[in-house]
């Protein structure tokens, strides 16, 4: 549990959905930067609402575009956009993946690559896609549970990274992203990785049924898991005193002790009076 003196999300915003015929969400959207590039999606389509969140993955210290831009901020510029669209999230991640990925450099981290947890409500169902290092949790009868696994490699691409770690504690930032490049830039060492990562967009894919009471989207650094989900808000006003207690741990082997953190919380509302809510886009929506 986070402990110390509070400190409040940096920015909450909350929006209304809907999709026709009855259902209603109201959106809650909490972000905590720490320097990265994160972004997030709240749209509604005639048929469908999307909800996304986005980390834009930073390339090796030396990885440089060729037109020199922010490669992280553009990776989830153009993921964002490709997922407005009303097409699937992995038709949508698929095109981001073919714009970001560049055959002729090489490396998994020396080009722009973007982190997705996306969820498609309609009226049939619920789609969760994860591509790369993110949470998605639903509610359901009371209780918690998680949608998609924790970590995006295979066990032996765990076991390379746990293995450097162990044998390199005081490593810095830099020197865990160039192990990164040299020990798992393999495709076959990743379950879902992130968009833009490798030739081929390879997410993790779960559908439920719209019975769920609440749905939680979350990047990385939000350190989310199911015990924690029913003191949400408590959870993130803390976060950064309680990163701050255990940062010795946490930032072993190179590992950030802050991250970027945005959270989106769905709740179901109950329908209108009159049981019609037009579809769209309200509030801040970003």
């Amino acid at each position: 549990m986070p402990g110390g003196g509070p400190t409040r999300p940096s920015s909450k915003t909350v929006t209304i959905l809907a999709v026709p015929p009855w259902l209603r969400l109201g959106v809650e959207v909490w972000d905590l930067p720490a320097g990265r590039r994160e972004d997030h999606l709240v749209a509604g389509h005639e048929t469908l609402a999307r909800i996304a969140v986005l980390t834009g993955v930073p390339g090796a210290s030396d990885a440089r575009s060729a037109m020199g831009t922010d490669e992280p901020r553009f990776a989830t510029a153009v993921a964002r956009a490709a997922l407005r669209d009303d097409a699937s999230a992995g038709t949508a991640l698929d095109a981001a993946n073919r714009a970001l990925f560049d055959p002729s450099r090489t490396g998994h981290r020396t080009q722009a690559s973007v982190t997705a947890i996306v969820a498609t409500v309609t009226r049939h169902g619920t789609e969760i896609l994860a591509a790369g290092a993110a949470g998605a949790y639903a509610l359901r009868d009371g209780d918690w549970f998680a949608l998609v696994p924790g970590t995006p490699l295979t066990s032996d691409g765990e076991a390379l990274l746990r293995g450097w770690s162990m044998e390199h504690p005081e490593a810095t930032a830099d020197e865990r992203a160039e192990a990164v490049v040299r020990l798992v830039d393999d495709p076959a060492l990743w379950r879902n990785p992130a968009a833009g990562s490798f030739a081929r967009l390879s997410p993790d894919v779960v559908t439920i049924d719209n019975d769920w009471e609440e749905l939680v989207l979350a990047s990385e650094g939000a350190r989310l898991d199911p015990s924690l989900l029913g003191r949400l808000e408590g959870w993130i006003a803390g976060l950064r005193a309680w990163e701050a207690q255990h940062a010795v741990a946490l930032g072993r082997g190179g590992a950030p002790v802050h991250d970027d953190v945005t959270v989106i919380r769905v709740r179901r509302l109950p329908a209108s009076a009159d049981g019609e809510q037009a579809p769209g886009e309200l509030g801040d929506g970003r």
